[in-house]
């Protein structure tokens, strides 16, 4: 009888463990590889690992450098989501598997050892815009890692049963732990799973193990602070150089970690009492129990993900602009009725690439005028990637350059600033710079094309331009012009005194043209309109056409020639506006039956 309770026991565990495992593995791959693909393709894009020696002393130069080399080398694998998202299950299902067989939990309570790995889901994936201005992007690798080789640590120092070996264990493991895998989990942590392995081994000499515990971390940061790292803050060689995560610091952000601490917390209070019994009398109840726990736990873990849906859209306009798939940026958050202005100024740029300003600038919300036609820069803290590639469309060499160098000089370990940077610089014909980008990411895995590349136009300069999957479509003048930086407020301004100088410059034109429409300026939209067939030799696209016939109407005298379709339209949309006797409810009828038109733009906006 007994032996066939086993046999159920036995197969009941193996269901539950199998089934769990299938469902986490499955639901993560999806949650990853699916859900926020673009977070890894962006956390990849900001971050570059590199095989050689130098890079290797960087990284372990820095308090928690062993943690952030070995994060970097697995954050390489991000270009392929797919590859990446099965790097970090495998690792959180050792965590599951290591917090199972370290803690004794029942298996009737299997599902509770999948806690740590929900949480820690969540806390990778809930980023925000300030992802965009770290410095170390391996924030996806820390976390998870740190817990790992905290865990591994601590199975290790339970399942040594000789005590004298166990202190031996102490020794080396405290400063390990502490400076050379100091990651954001490493000082909430360390010091309770210590605890706990002292206790699980139910040492008459707790006391005097915790005391040597604790004795051996003020040595460990004292040796640390003073002649490992003295140029480092306190904190830095404490917690690591890197950031807990590169979410937003809000109160509401730090739940994750909060509940992740409490895990252990719980766990410590556990091990002060004999483990539970493993006897499961209702196999086929705990079964299901296991499986539904899970089921909760994912969509526990889908709600408290990052649901910023603007922040998302972002991630897609950008790397859709840098894959030059400009009908997919277009598509990103088209409805949306309050988008950010990093979202409006990505969108803006893939509108001007793509030839389409004209024609569909205002079928989007445009809330910020011309403002939402650059990003802001600052010298003085990392800038919002790819700024410095919108003045190099429009022709802005020297602000290009300048906003390129200054982002590459403050995170040199990231391909976005370096590729903007050979770019750049190789437009302005400084092969030097060019050849050394080469030869950097010769060194990595997955950008020894991009290097190709560089090495073509290197040998063969008079392909400088014409290398399409290098530069981009558009081929515009480059003005040897200084011009300061806009400020916000000052855009408009800017681009005015940009294309006076430089007419010949088509996108400048489209700058110069969305800037005046966007601040509704009347007499810069029918300069400029006056000027359109100077270069397009075609039909008016249709925002500058209702832009044109506005102009008629409110200079009252034929200023640009508008088409007979626009002029009947414009005569439908004052008879309408005239009909209209409540002004509270005007702009939202008006918007129903013209809202992706310049006219509701330019009287409701």
């Amino acid at each position: 009888m007994y032996s066939y309770n086993s046999h159920l026991e036995k197969k009941a565990t193996r269901t539950i463990s199998c089934v769990s495992g299938f469902l986490f593995i499955l639901f993560s791959f999806v949650y990853l590889a699916v859900s926020f693909r673009y977070l890894l393709y962006i956390t990849e894009d900001l971050s570059l690992f590199t095989y050689d020696f130098p890079f290797f002393l960087e990284k372990v130069s820095k308090p928690g450098g062993i943690l952030l080399y070995v994060a970097s080398f697995f954050t390489q694998f991000l270009c392929y989501p797919w590859i990446g998202a099965l790097i970090i299950i495998a690792f959180l299902q050792l965590i599951q598997w290591l917090i199972h067989r370290s803690f004794y939990f029942n298996r009737k309570y299997f599902i509770v050892s999948y806690i740590p790995s929900f949480l820690l889901l969540v806390i990778i994936t809930d980023a925000g815009r300030s992802l965009y201005l770290m410095t170390h992007l391996e924030s996806i690798f820390t976390y998870v890692l740190s817990l790992f080789f905290l865990l591994l640590s601590y199975y290790s120092f339970i399942n040594i049963q000789d005590p004298r070996k166990s202190l031996i264990t102490l020794c080396w493991l405290i400063p390990l732990l502490f400076f050379g895998l100091s990651g954001s989990a490493a000082i909430f942590f360390s010091g309770l799973i210590l605890l706990c392995g002292t206790l699980s081994k139910r040492n008459s000499n707790i006391f005097s193990i915790c005391l040597l515990s604790l004795g051996l971390m003020g040595l460990s940061f004292i040796l640390a602070k003073y002649l490992l790292y003295p140029h480092f803050t306190t904190n830095q060689v404490l917690f690591g150089i890197h950031p807990i995560t590169p979410v937003d610091y809000k109160t509401e952000k730090l739940l994750p970690h909060l509940l992740l601490l409490l895990f252990f917390v719980l766990i410590a209070i556990r091990q002060m009492f004999p483990p539970m019994g493993n006897r499961i009398t209702s196999y086929a109840r705990w079964t299901y129990t296991n499986i539904i726990g899970l089921l909760i736990l994912s969509a526990l873990t889908a709600t408290l993900a990052n649901s910023n849906d603007d922040f998302r859209y972002e991630m897609v306009i950008d790397r859709s602009i840098q894959n030059r798939n400009y009908n997919k940026a277009l598509r990103a958050g088209k409805d949306a009725p309050h988008p950010t202005r990093e979202m409006t100024v990505l969108r803006n740029t893939a509108l001007v690439l793509s030839g389409h300003a004209g024609d569909k600038m205002f079928e989007y919300a445009q809330n910020y005028k011309s403002d939402g036609l650059f990003f802001d820069y600052n010298k003085d803290k990392p800038s919002y990637p790819g700024g410095a590639m919108i003045y190099f469309y429009l022709g802005a060499k020297h602000l290009a350059t300048e906003w390129a160098n200054n982002d590459y000089l403050k995170n040199r370990n990231s391909f976005r600033m370096l590729k903007d940077y050979a770019l750049i610089a190789t437009a302005n014909g400084h092969l030097n710079a060019t050849k050394q980008t080469a030869q950097i990411l010769d060194k990595t895995l997955f950008h020894r094309d991009f290097a190709k590349e560089l090495y073509e136009i290197i040998a063969d300069s008079t392909i400088l331009m014409n290398k399409d999957q290098v530069f981009g479509g558009i081929k515009q003048r480059l003005s040897d012009n200084y011009y300061p930086f806009p400020t916000k407020g000052n855009y408009d301004k800017f681009i005015c005194s940009f294309y006076r100088d430089n007419q010949n410059n088509k996108v400048a034109y489209e700058y110069y043209l969305m800037s005046a429409l966007l601040d509704k300026n009347v007499d810069k939209i029918s300069w400029g309109l006056k000027r359109y067939w100077n270069y397009y030799k075609s039909t008016m696209p249709k925002h500058y056409s209702e832009a044109a016939a506005l102009c008629n109407y409110l200079y009252k005298a034929p200023v640009v020639y508008v088409n007979k379709v626009t002029l009947e339209k414009f005569k439908e949309f004052l008879k309408m506006k005239k009909v209209q006797n409540n002004p509270a409810t005007e702009a939202n009828v008006m918007r129903k039956n013209f809202g992706d038109t310049y006219w509701w733009y330019y009287f409701y906006k």
